[in-house]
């Protein structure tokens, strides 16, 4: 318990410069737009891996062996996209968040609602982060999870309300450094042990288990929340331009390429070895079983950074949207309440629901059917001059975000894939007719890139 109060102190001196920096809600939530291109990649790397690529992906190397690998390859790949069809449009438009995006681009009823969707979807991510801070720091110390929880919680929602965007960039550098250190200790250590398995480059990444269909049906969800999701969104519109921001996207596509392989490999070591933590998690049972105490106690910060630097992203992303675009508010102390608000409500949820892979799907598979694939073709159109009818894109948001909601109730892959393609198609119906000076007067941020947009 000592390990995360300390660790929670720390973060929260780190973030405290932030709030010196910050007069207004635009300031609390892009932190300026001062971030270089390695500011944006580190903080990104350190959003992205968190509970679902440390110890959710080890459970998925248990059954699906080196095609574990795909949960972050998928996700450099939607980066990469997010360089090169999102980025500049996005960061041109000068939104404080997606649901501001949607707003300029498609009226405030699309982006009303984008911003519940967000704001539903993020809380139940942010619980999976504390599910796991949880079930780590409890399987390491005999600690109660649901205490654990509850403090996990209310640090992450205390340093981000204090902090903002700038206080959650600096945090995540940090977390950054302790998780890429622990992580390669351990797997040297773990790799002096004997194990019989072979590394991730002799694994197959499809196999009978993992084919072709299974790898499409998680990349739709994945690849809408990493092109134009609200997270790595929040990361461009903090950097100083946007070529910073694509640079560093691509930059934080290839580190999550070697930390994939990394933590894949580290899982397929761990399940050659024994202890009865393997039966829990791979990874936990190799810390807790083989490692000296003390190089355990490294990896258990590793892991706690990873889920804590993915927390406070998701945090800010749904408390901001909560304020400024739901309730409407531009006033920063009524801002930080709904964030903090955001973070209880993430904080109790987490004590109810422990399935971190399945709270992370769910949460992708109504973002990228209701909202991402919709939200590409609008973004690309921009570039043309060209803006949706905002009915008939509000129709596709509906319409895919009910499949990929059934998806999620249903457990059944296919409907993200059918809800996808049907925003996407309605999405690019709505272009038709659209005037090239975009909306009507009741929507002033609508308008075309040649009106100076």
């Amino acid at each position: 318990m000592a390990i995360i109060i300390l660790y929670a102190s720390i973060m929260l001196v780190t973030a405290l410069p932030g709030l010196r920096r910050m007069a207004s809600v635009e300031g609390f939530v892009t932190g300026g737009r001062r971030s270089g291109s390695i500011m944006v990649a580190a903080s990104l790397v350190a959003t992205i891996v968190g509970a679902s690529s440390t110890l959710g992906m080890a459970e998925l190397a248990r059954t699906f062996g080196g095609a574990a690998f795909w949960w972050l390859g998928l996700g450099a790949v939607g980066l990469v996209l997010m360089a090169w069809l999102t980025a500049r449009p996005l960061w041109d438009l000068k939104a404080l968040s997606i649901a501001d995006a949607v707003t300029r681009l498609a009226g405030r009823g699309a982006g009303r609602l984008t911003g519940s969707i967000i704001v539903i979807a993020w809380t139940g991510i942010i619980a999976a982060q504390l599910v796991a801070i949880g079930s780590v720091l409890a399987a390491f110390s005999a600690a109660d999870p649901a205490v654990v929880i509850l403090i996990a919680g209310l640090s992450v929602t205390l340093y981000t309300v204090i902090g903002g965007q700038r206080g959650v960039i600096r945090t995540d550098l940090i977390q950054l450094l302790i998780l890429g250190g622990g992580m390669t200790i351990v797997f040297v250590l773990l790799a002096g042990q004997g194990s019989s398995r072979e590394g991730l480059v002799l694994q197959p990444l499809l196999h009978k288990g993992f084919d072709a269909e299974r790898l499409l049906f998680m990349a739709f969800p994945l690849l809408g929340a990493y092109a134009a999701g609200p997270d790595m969104f929040s990361r461009i519109n903090a950097a100083r331009s946007a070529g910073v921001a694509r640079r560093g996207l691509v930059l934080a596509a290839f580190a999550i390429v070697a930390f994939g392989a990394l933590v894949t490999s580290l899982a397929l070591m761990a399940l050659d070895l024994p202890g009865d933590g393997v039966q829990r998690n791979p990874l936990l049972g190799a810390v807790m079983n083989i490692l000296p105490e003390g190089i355990a106690l490294l990896f258990v910060l590793a892991l706690v950074s990873a889920m804590v630097s993915s927390a406070d992203t998701c945090l800010l992303t749904a408390g901001s949207i909560l304020g400024h675009d739901l309730a409407g508010s531009s006033d920063l102390v009524r801002v930080r309440a709904l964030v903090a608000l955001a973070g209880v409500a993430a904080t109790l949820l987490a004590l109810f629901f422990r399935d971190i892979i399945g709270l992370m799907i769910s949460s992708y598979a109504v973002y990228t059917a209701g909202i991402a694939s919709p939200l590409v073709v609008a973004l690309v159109a921009r570039a043309k001059g060209k803006y949706p009818e905002r009915h008939w894109f509000l129709a596709g948001m509906l319409a895919g975000g009910a499949c990929g909601l059934a998806s999620a109730i249903c457990v059944q892959p296919f409907l993200t894939v059918v809800g996808a393609a049907l925003g996407a198609v309605l999405a690019l119906l709505s272009l038709r007719g659209v005037p090239a000076g975009g909306h009507p007067q009741d929507n002033p941020g609508c308008r075309s890139p040649r009106q100076g947009a």
